[in-house]
């Protein structure tokens, strides 16, 4: 009779009858509790489920059973044979029951994400492609992380309201608010996406880099990125920009001073001085493009606009002073910490100083 059995599983779908899947199926259920059945003991469980099968045919009339059918039987016989087995079992029964519930719970989210949208968060948009994603993603791991990683306790006392464990969709994957360690990465250079990184030159480039990092490091963790003691990070480079351009204002001082006739001596120039005020503004002007161009690559426009019109709105705030509202701000406060006094007149000098004087030229009357 049992050549005729057929099986119809849980998704609908119909197959012969195989003892060997419960064979398979018990032993793995013995397994989880280190327990070994011997051939006796697979014989018994599979001849009382076949003689229970062959009955319920004839009984029935029928060749087609539903998988339930068979899951109560194998049950009953590890029951007789072996209960701790037989509860091991009913366990992975319900495991999957509850995973297919939680998979359901998913799908509805996603559906709900795609059509509706979220707005769990201000600060995603779930009108995008890639935030969708995203969120169905983190919908998923949070209830993974639910069933695998927290106990009944907590599980109870965060849906009593006790507690609330945050960010449950990351936690399985990585680790939580990081101090990044910015210098040791740009020092000698580094690989990033299979990219190799040279050493930053120059303090825009060490600017340009350092934001790559910081989208690409962020985006590998959950909770606050912050990158510490920046200014000791960028005063190698501000140095390094600093001798640059002190020696381009020597190379074009050299190539100005080919073009004099016989400059009187009140008229010369304190060329050291005046060098190191023009590395100074250049080197200032570099901190501020590169402080506004790492808030524009993090994508902080939106909240820049809104504190600034609040701002203008209050009347503390210019027109004319909207693009520089926020690099300004941060660039004064660091070129102190980030240069490396020469002199101490250096962070004194005035613009006036910055002006190189115009050559005699001559004009052919006596």
């Amino acid at each position: 009779m049992l050549t005729k059995m057929k099986v119809r599983k849980k998704d609908g779908t119909i197959q012969e009858w195989n003892s060997d899947k419960i064979t398979a199926a018990v032993s793995k259920s013995a397994e989880r509790i280190n327990v070994i059945f011997n051939d006796q003991q697979i014989n018994s469980i599979i001849g009382y489920v076949e003689h229970e099968v062959d009955r319920i045919a004839a009984e029935s009339g029928t060749t087609l059973l539903p998988i339930k059918t068979i899951h109560s039987l194998v049950e009953a016989a590890l029951e007789y044979v072996e209960p701790r087995v037989a509860k091991s079992y009913k366990d992975y029964r319900n495991y999957k029951v509850e995973f297919a519930q939680m998979m359901d719970e998913v799908y509805k989210e996603d559906q709900k994400i795609r059509y509706i949208g979220d707005r769990s968060n201000a600060n995603s948009d779930s009108t995008l492609v890639s935030t969708q994603r995203s969120l169905c993603y983190n919908s998923l791991n949070t209830k993974l992380y639910e069933k695998f990683f927290c106990t009944k306790e907590e599980l109870q006392a965060q849906r009593d309201g006790y507690i609330y464990i945050h960010d449950r969709s990351a936690r399985r994957d990585t680790w939580n608010c990081c101090l990044f360690r910015m210098g040791e990465v740009l020092k000698g250079g580094f690989e990033m996406g299979n990219v190799w990184y040279n050493e930053p030159k120059t303090l825009d480039t060490a600017f340009d880099v350092m934001g790559d990092v910081i989208l690409m490091a962020a985006a590998q963790q959950y909770g606050g990125f912050t990158v510490p003691e920046i200014d000791k990070v960028l005063g190698p480079y501000a140095e390094k920009s600093f001798q640059k351009y002190l020696e381009e204002y020597k190379d074009i001082y050299e190539e100005i001073e080919s073009g004099y006739v016989d400059a009187p001596p009140s008229q010369a120039l304190d060329i050291d001085k005046c060098a190191e005020a023009y590395a100074y503004r250049k080197v200032k002007r570099e901190m501020e493009q590169g402080y506004q161009g790492i808030l524009e690559h993090l994508s902080w426009r939106k909240w820049r606009q809104k504190r600034f019109w609040k701002s203008m709105q209050k009347g503390r705030v210019r027109k004319a002073s909207k693009s520089r509202y926020y690099s300004r701000n941060l660039s004064s406060c660091m070129m102190k910490n980030c240069m490396v006094p020469v002199a101490s007149t250096r962070m004194s000098l005035k613009p006036a100083s910055i002006v190189l004087q115009k050559p005699c030229i001559r004009t052919g009357f006596p």
